[in-house]
C-alpha cells in the first residue's frame, strides 16, 4: 500500500514539474518570436526611413532629376527599387520601394516602404509617406525688428543654392529687406548701396 502511495505521489510530482517546465518553454519561445518580430518590425522601417532619406537626397544633391541611369523609372510617380540593402559589414536587411510624387514642384510626396525577410512568418512590410514643401527659413535677405541703415558699397541679393555657387546668371533680385521699426526711416540706404529686391 506504501508503494503504491509514493509511485502515485512521484507521478503526480513529475506531472505537475513537466507542466511547468512546458509552461516555462512555451514562454519563453513566445516571448522570443515576440522580439525577434519586434526587432523585424524595426528593421523595416528603418529601411523604409532610409527609402525617405534617399529621395530627399536625389532631389537636395542631385537637382531631383530622378535618372533611369540611376535606376529611377516611371513618371508621376518617380519610383526606384533597392534590392538586398545592406551596411558595411554586407549584412543584407532588406529590400526598399520608393516612390516620388509630384517631382519638380513645390508639393513633392515620398512614400518608402521596406520589406523585410522573416525568419519568424510573412514578409515585413512597413510604409513611410513624408510631404516636402521648400523651407521657409530665408525669405528675406534682412529681417529686422528695429532701423536698418545700409551704406558704403554694400550690395544685397539673392541666389538659389539648389543651381550651383553665387555668380554668373545664378543671382536673383529677390534680396529683400523687412524690419517692423518705427523709425523714420525705418530702412535707410546710403553711398554705394543698393538693394536687389524689395525693400
Amino acid at each position: 500500500m506504501n508503494k503504491g502511495v509514493v509511485l502515485t505521489t512521484v507521478l503526480i510530482i513529475s506531472v505537475l514539474l513537466f507542466v511547468l517546465v512546458g509552461t516555462f518553454l512555451f514562454l519563453a519561445m513566445t516571448a522570443r518570436l515576440i522580439n525577434e518580430r519586434y526587432h523585424e518590425n524595426l528593421t523595416a522601417l528603418g529601411l523604409a526611413e532610409a527609402g525617405v532619406d534617399y529621395a530627399i537626397w536625389e532631389i537636395n544633391f542631385s537637382k531631383g532629376d530622378f535618372l533611369p541611369t540611376e535606376g529611377w523609372g516611371g513618371t508621376n510617380p518617380k519610383i526606384k527599387t533597392i534590392n538586398n540593402f545592406y551596411d558595411t559589414d554586407a549584412h543584407i536587411y532588406g529590400d526598399i520601394n520608393i516612390s516620388v510624387y509630384n517631382p519638380g514642384t513645390n508639393e513633392i510626396a515620398i512614400i518608402s516602404e521596406g520589406l523585410l525577410n522573416s525568419i519568424t512568418g510573412p514578409t515585413v512590410r512597413r510604409k513611410v509617406q513624408v510631404g516636402l514643401r521648400p523651407h521657409k527659413l530665408f525669405e528675406r535677405a534682412i529681417l529686422a525688428v528695429g532701423t536698418i541703415n545700409i551704406g558704403g558699397n554694400t550690395k544685397i541679393d539673392s541666389y538659389k543654392s539648389s543651381l550651383g555657387p553665387y555668380g554668373g546668371t545664378n543671382v536673383g533680385k529677390n534680396g529683400d529687406v523687412l524690419t517692423n521699426g518705427q523709425g523714420v526711416p525705418a530702412i535707410e540706404i546710403f553711398g554705394s548701396a543698393t538693394v536687389e529686391g524689395d525693400a
